[in-house]
């Protein structure tokens, strides 16, 4: 295996990542550049593997506060995988969370709304209307519209998360629970005491039986 081995990059990508969580900031740029370069050299600029090197360079520069480059570097490996596998496809699904996680941190919520719509829309034409994971994406959802103060979205969607997951033969009453214990936390802030109240006997049912 030599230095322009596609495995070389693969290998220089895990020890950058390695550094970075160390706060070895300088070697780890260092080394995620090189991932880069040999793997854009081996496998071409445009392929799937680049996109998982960027999006690991995304995560080091956003925890280095580097929000403008993080940006532009979820935003080319968003451009690869759409080009690679199509609009709709599940492994888009990765880098629009990035995107959307980066507008969240800096409380640009419309920016982050429109990638986790995107999201929801990749989530059921995938998985199915009815499937858990909708279900987690509408609790992803309602806390965004929380952030923003948007009651009524927020529960319409957290309502909707706690519908498929009571009908999903594969929850557990845990899992009810907790969705009945943050539907009713949202209740309680928008002051319908008795609403929230009733979330919540229902969740102790449950609990203790």
């Amino acid at each position: 295996m030599g230095p322009e081995h596609p495995e070389t990059g693969k290998v220089l990508a895990c020890l950058a990542k390695l550094h970075a969580g160390l706060h070895e900031k300088e070697l780890a740029q260092q080394l995620f550049n090189q991932a880069l370069k040999i793997t854009e050299r081996s496998k071409g600029s445009e392929h799937p593997e680049v996109a998982t090197i960027l999006l690991c360079m995304l995560e080091f520069q956003r925890n280095e506060g580097e929000y403008e480059k993080a940006l532009a570097t979820g935003q080319r490996a968003l451009n690869i995988m759409v080009k690679a596998h199509g609009e709709e496809h599940a492994d888009v699904l990765q880098s629009l969370y990035a995107l959307a996680s980066l507008h969240r941190a800096q409380s640009q919520y419309n920016e982050a709304e429109s990638y986790c719509l995107r999201m929801l829309d990749i989530i059921k034409s995938t998985y199915g209307q009815e499937d858990k994971r909708v279900a987690e994406h509408l609790v992803a959802l309602s806390g965004l519209y929380r952030s923003q103060g948007k009651m009524d979205l927020a529960i319409e969607h957290m309502e909707e998360a706690l519908r498929l997951i009571e009908s999903s033969p594969e929850s557990t009453d845990n899992q009810v629970v907790q969705h009945l214990g943050k539907l009713a936390s949202l209740y309680n802030q928008e002051g319908r005491k008795a609403k929230a109240k009733q979330l919540q006997d229902r969740a102790a049912k449950l609990k203790y039986t």
